[in-house]
């Protein structure tokens, strides 16, 4: 059961670009002035809404904006602010909308969804991502081809349909843990990095009664291996289920966090999958038990794309490898030596990051791929004034983000990985300065500053 993470808001948006950062930024929630008469008019509370929808799907197209068809741009309704969380398993969605017969198109789309995967591996393959991994027979490109397509409309409906019934709710958040993640780059660094916090959102009728729960981890949804071939959630499907067993008609969600070189321990067996769901479980209703941090308003939200260099390869590589007898380099090079021949550029990949900011009781900053768990421990610790929760697999997942670190260290994620992925080869050490800075380039056009040097 796959889990994705949007948040959705609309208000009077402001366009920031510069010439060689482009943004699109709300950094100040401002609402233009028939918004203003609108909401006064209404006799609704201005509380958040809420839509909560269950369904099951399995994985993440790799591409989804760019197949949102346009039609659902003219189905957001105008409104002072709203925002939504939804998932594949399960959706909520939430916004504060004023009375109007007409439903008005919304600007910058990408700059409104962010989607996060739980990034199971007992789901079904989405091509195109790591297709040097599969030799695919054309019957089984067409399932797949047909697949993706299908899950990528009803991704589309969820939203659609949400975006039709919402209800007034209150949100909070708090914070737990849970140990079963390690570093699994043990054998690399026996002391390497890991992040054991459960970020948890809570979301309540305006009386009280619990609606939904958005939680995180930062750990590989790999408790189960290969040798399991039935679709499952993984331990983030389990904790959801547990979940909303403890609170019957309430709508639990889970978005991943910087887990690239994070895994579940013990793993290979269901059994410990259930375990380690249960055990995120009662970390997430140990912080419901306590006193957690009412979220408000405004809504803001910003998002930038960077490039990131690859390092250099010699073309000679690829022609070596593309005679040799490992299967995954020969597909590999097949790939880079027709990108060569045809001109295309092949030199850098470019990196979404986003932010959503309510108030300033809570921010989600959300970081593209496979980004490993340096990226978020440095961030709450840069940014330490803010209730911060850090996600990795937001809106794509291609490859792995490594740190400098990770890069001279070698081994599966900054180098092997690379191959499975069909990318050209490794990043410049660079990459880990750029993101830095790109993430304080979004943080300060919603209104953060950081502390200070990471």
């Amino acid at each position: 059961i796959i889990s994705h993470a949007h948040v959705h808001t609309h208000t009077h948006t402001q366009h920031h670009t510069t010439p060689e950062f482009p943004i699109h930024a709300h950094p100040h929630g401002r609402t233009c002035e028939c918004d203003r008469r609108s909401h006064q008019d209404s006799p609704r509370p201005p509380y958040l809404h809420i839509y909560l929808h269950t369904s099951i799907y399995t994985s993440i197209p790799p591409y989804i904006p760019p197949y949102i068809p346009p039609y659902l741009h003219t189905h957001l309704p105008p409104v002072l602010s709203y925002i939504y969380v939804s998932s594949y398993t399960t959706g909520t969605y939430t916004a504060a909308p004023r009375p109007t017969p007409q439903p008005q198109p919304l600007p910058h789309p990408q700059l409104h969804l962010l989607f996060n995967s739980s990034h199971t591996h007992t789901g079904p393959v989405i091509w195109p991502c790591l297709d040097v991994v599969y030799e695919l027979a054309p019957d089984a490109q067409r399932q797949i081809a047909a697949y993706r397509r299908k899950l990528t409309e009803a991704l589309v409906g969820i939203i659609d349909k949400a975006l039709g019934d919402m209800s007034p709710a209150k949100m909070y958040f708090g914070r737990g843990s849970a140990g079963f993640a390690i570093n699994r780059r043990g054998a690399i660094n026996p002391n390497g990095p890991i992040d054991h916090e459960v970020p948890v959102v809570k979301i309540t009728s305006p009386s009280g009664e619990l609606r939904a729960l958005l939680f995180g981890y930062a750990c590989h949804n790999t408790t189960v291996e290969d040798e399991f071939h039935y679709v499952n959630g993984d331990y983030t499907g389990y904790a959801m289920e547990e979940l909303e067993k403890a609170h019957p008609g309430a709508t639990a969600l889970f978005m991943t966090g910087c887990a690239g070189d994070q895994n579940p321990e013990p793993r290979g067996k269901l059994a410990q999958a259930k375990d380690h769901g249960a055990e995120l479980a009662r970390s997430v209703n140990a912080v419901l038990d306590r006193p957690m941090i009412e979220v408000h308003g405004p809504v803001r939200t910003a998002r930038t794309e960077v490039e990131l260099p690859f390092a250099p390869v010699d073309p000679l590589v690829y022609q070596k490898d593309i005679l040799g007898d490992n299967i995954y380099k020969q597909r590999r090079a097949k790939l880079m030596l027709q990108a060569y021949n045809k001109g295309w550029k092949v030199d850098s990949y470019k990196y979404p990051i986003q932010v959503v900011r309510f108030g300033k009781d809570l921010t989600i900053l959300g970081l593209a791929d496979e980004v490993v768990v340096d990226y978020s421990l440095w961030n709450k610790k840069r940014y330490a004034g803010e209730n911060l929760f850090v996600a990795g697999y937001c809106n794509q997942v291609n490859c792995y983000i490594p740190t400098k670190r990770l890069l001279k260290e070698g081994g599966y994620e900054p180098d092997e990985s690379m191959i499975y992925y069909g990318f050209p080869g490794s990043y410049k050490p660079e990459v880990e300065d750029i993101i830095m800075s790109r993430i304080d380039f979004v943080m300060k056009a919603v209104g953060v500053r950081s502390s200070g040097k990471y």
